[in-house]
This record gives structure tokens, sequence and C-alpha cells, in this order.
């Protein structure tokens, strides 16, 4: 109940515009244009300012199923991209708390029971926690769109739900993970087997912080690995809040750490720590390239695990017919500013350049319709 009232608060706030406030991004008489992309839209006009009704309770690391402050002390604020007012102060890691999160971890994967448990009862607790998360959907949903930015439609009725189907599905994973019996000749058996790697550094980036953790944790989870993540700077409350219900449903301590803190420092502590046995990251083309760079500022030694990099650069589109017709104008502003702004700043699911073949009736039918849209917020 509670989780319904949150969740209807919040979406009359950040999505249905006042009955002073014209429908935006429509166009001429045909308001039914645009209406895609107002419907992932936080661009209302709003009179009063929101106050989310959720409280932030998790603002510290979680290391070995304890909530810590940062070694240094230190905190760095989290900020609402929708006003610039900080949401809270959250702990700032450092090497210091990487290399006890990694401790943790290492010690969970060489004496806890995680990797040793049956591939069922991993997937027990990982289904557990997917009931939790539909039980605090809406306390989710709230924090992903108070500190992402990104509109709460689409927190609630998009992103919760396949964050909480994607656990379920890599929890169905788990005991289906099989070996193979190889033919050989003489009296032998061959027979291959798939074994946990070890400790897992994940590093997650800002744009889509439930799905990032459901992409990287599922997987390492469900085959018996350990895990230490660090959330975006940008983004930090989320992946609290969800290694708490990992906690309320079971996970054994140091088996998913949480650091929050920033690339330079924490980042690379972790993707060049000697004791992770994997890394994966998304990063800039730029930031790949200062790997080294940055761990030998740190005095970090670089060592370099099996890794998993997406370095990512915004695309392009081309059109061509018969897509290029008046009445997809709307096509190409979608693709180019839908997820865009409201994400504090450009996101993967943006393109930067627009090319169609096509008459110039159409380049002007797409600025017309440009021109016509309110950016508010």
């Amino acid at each position: 109940m509670a989780a319904r009232r949150i969740s209807s608060l919040l979406s009359r706030s950040l999505s249905a515009p006042s009955a002073s406030t014209p429908l935006l991004l429509s166009r001429g008489k045909n308001p039914s244009r645009g209406r895609g992309v107002y419907r992932f839209s936080n661009a209302a006009a709003l009179e009063e300012t929101i106050t989310p009704p959720v409280k932030v309770s998790y603002t510290q690391h979680l290391i070995n199923g304890q909530f810590v402050d940062a070694a240094s002390g230190k905190t760095f604020p989290t900020h609402d991209p929708r006003t610039g007012e900080v949401i809270a102060h959250v702990a700032e890691g450092d090497a210091e708390d990487v290399n006890r999160a990694v401790a943790a971890a290492r010690k969970a994967f060489d004496e806890g029971p995680w990797p040793k448990m049956s591939a069922y009862e991993r997937s027990l607790i990982m289904l557990r926690f997917a009931d939790l998360v539909d039980k605090h959907r809406g306390e989710l949903a709230t924090l992903e769109s108070w500190d992402s930015g990104k509109p709460y439609e689409q927190s609630a009725k998009s992103e919760l739900p396949s964050f909480a189907r994607l656990f379920r599905y890599y929890a169905g994973w788990a005991d289906k993970i099989h070996g193979l019996t190889v033919p050989a000749d003489g009296n032998h058996h061959v027979q291959t087997l798939h074994e946990p790697i070890g400790v897992a550094g994940q590093i997650i980036p800002w744009n889509f912080p439930l799905i990032m953790f459901a992409w990287k944790v599922g997987p390492a989870l469900a085959c018996g690995n350990t895990i230490v993540l660090k959330s975006a700077e940008q983004t930090p409350l989320t992946a609290l809040y969800a290694a708490k219900l990992f906690q309320e449903a079971g996970l054994p301590p140091g088996v998913l750490n949480v650091v929050s803190g920033y690339g330079p420092s924490a980042g690379a502590a972790l993707a060049c720590h000697m004791d992770v046995d994997k890394v994966f990251y998304y990063l800039s083309v730029s930031c790949q390239l200062s790997r080294e760079s940055m761990a030998y500022e740190l005095g970090i030694m670089v060592h370099n695990p099996l890794t998993s990099c997406i370095a990512w650069l915004r695309e392009s589109e081309i059109l061509f017919p018969p897509v290029v017709l008046l009445e997809n104008v709307r096509l190409p502003v979608v693709s180019t500013f839908n997820h865009s702004f409201q994400s504090n700043t450009d996101t993967m699911a943006t393109s930067r350049r627009t090319f169609y073949i096509g008459t110039i009736s159409f380049l002007v039918a797409v600025f017309n319709f440009l021109v016509s849209l309110s950016l508010i917020d």
C-alpha cells in the first residue's frame, strides 16, 4: 500500500501536467504527435517543488555485510538533476575502501558458503531478492528518478519490472550451467566443468543504474562469484538500496560489496586491484586510455585481470525511404532528445547525428517540429 501511495504521488508530480499546463511536445492541431516523446519526459511546467515521499536511508558503503563510513570520513553530494539540489551526502570511497571491500569479497569467496552453495540455493536467494524488489518497487523507482533525473513513469513502468525480471532470469540459469563430457580414446573420461572465477569488480555507469546493476551483479552471483561494485558518483543511491534488499534476501556477508566514489580514485583502484579476478567497466574512450596513468598517479601496481570493457561513443542514425515520410518527422527528434537531457547529460540511448535520404521538405518538417517543442527542466 505504501509503495502504491509513493508511486501515485510521485507519478502525478513528475509526469502529469497541471490543468494550466499545455500539452508539451505536441505539434499543430494534432496533439498525438510528440506524445511518445512527452510520455517519457518530465518537461511539464511545475508550480511547486517536488519532495519525493521516500527517505534516503543508505548512504554508506556496504562492506562485508555492514554499512560503514569511508575510511577517510569524506562524503560527496548527489544532486537532483532536475533542480540541482543536494539529495544526500554519500560516503566517498578511495583505494582504502576498495581494499577493504576486495578483502571481504576474497574472504567470502575463499572461505564463505557462497561458492560452495548448491546452484539451487543460490537461485532461491536471487528469487527472494526479486520478490523484495517487487515489494519495494515504489521506493526504488522514486530513488532512481530522483537521483538520475529520468521520468518516474520510465522507472516505475519500464525499468523496475525489467530489473526484477532480469534477476529471475539469472536465477533460473544458476542450476543450468553445465559442463561437458568429451569423447576420449581408451579408458579415459574427459569432463569439462564451469567454475566461478572469483572476485568480480564491477564499475557501472549512471544512465540506467538499476539495469546496469542487474546486468553485472545477476550473472556473477548466479555463477557463484563474489562482487565489489563501484556505482557511478552521479547515481549511487539505488545500488545501496538494492544491496540492502539482497541482505534481507539472505545473501551471505561479503558476497556483494558496494563502494561509492569517483572514477579516478575508487574506480581506478578497483580496476587495477591485484586481488580482483575479473573486471567489468563502462568507460569513455579517453578514460580507457588513461587507466594505467590513473593507477600510476594513485601509486597502484597495474594489474590486468580478465577484463570486459565497453568504451562507448554516441553514434549516428541513417534514415532511408520509406521512413523519410512527413508523418515520421518525430522519429529523428525522439531518437535525439528522448532520455537525453533527462538523465544527467548524454546517454547511449540517443543519437548525435542524423543522416537522411529524401527531399528538403522532410528536413523542413523536422525543423518545424523541433522548434515547436518545449523542453523544460
